[in-house]
């Protein structure tokens, strides 16, 4: 899931995540207008926790959690997991947790097509880290939501976070906007072109380039 470029006569290396880049491209996505680069980063776990941050040039400017109790304890696992499973289980459990589950769903929906609408149409991409089987969250019409739309609706700028995540958290969604933007170096050289798209975020200045280049060599 890397990508790699070389500098400078080939002998510079670096990798990104090719994830952040265009398909068509190759290059980093942002408005050349403004000159920003917005990140969307949704993280959902079926043990009922949800964090959504916007990043505009690496910093955030919105943010949201929500929670509910929505896993079964002990055994733990989702209880509409536990339904298509085992069936429709009707402890006053059960119902709660279901309850929950559907709320939200509907919580989710509700940020993302009204509160965030604009964030959603202007980021340049929108990450998504969760099972494919939770996917759906983001992509199917809760029941008894009055907006008949999904929350997200399926394009190129939707991508998947290729590395495994912890507990969706504020602190997570920013550990993992750090991680998707950071430029590893493979080996140093003795001179590098300016290349206005690794500037990926404010850890990626032109000046943090060349003080890495200058620490490698």
């Amino acid at each position: 899931p890397l990508s790699y470029f070389r500098f400078g006569v080939g002998k510079f290396k670096a990798s990104v995540w090719s994830c952040i880049l265009e398909k068509d491209t190759g290059k980093i996505a942002f408005n050349p207008h403004s000159k920003t680069l917005t990140w969307l980063l949704l993280l959902y776990s079926s043990s009922g926790h949800f964090a959504g941050a916007v990043y505009q040039n690496g910093k955030c400017i919105a943010h949201k959690t929500f929670h509910r109790y929505t896993s079964r304890r002990k055994q733990g696992g989702a209880q509409s997991a536990h339904d298509n499973k085992s069936g429709k289980a009707n402890s006053i459990g059960a119902q709660i947790r279901r309850a929950n589950e559907a709320e939200l769903r509907k919580d989710i929906h509700n940020l993302l097509l009204s509160k965030w609408h604009r964030h959603v149409e202007e980021a340049n991409n929108i990450f998504i880290g969760t099972t494919s089987r939770n996917r759906s969250v983001f992509f199917k019409i809760p029941t008894g939501v009055k907006v008949k739309r999904a929350a997200l609706q399926k394009s190129d700028k939707i991508k998947y976070i290729p590395f495994a995540t912890a507990r969706p958290t504020l602190s997570e969604c920013d550990s993992v906007c750090r991680r998707l933007g950071r430029l590893r170096f493979v080996h140093s050289v003795l001179k590098v072109e300016q290349n206005t798209n690794l500037q990926i975020n404010s850890t990626l200045t032109n000046q943090n380039v060349k003080k890495k280049i200058k620490e490698a060599s």
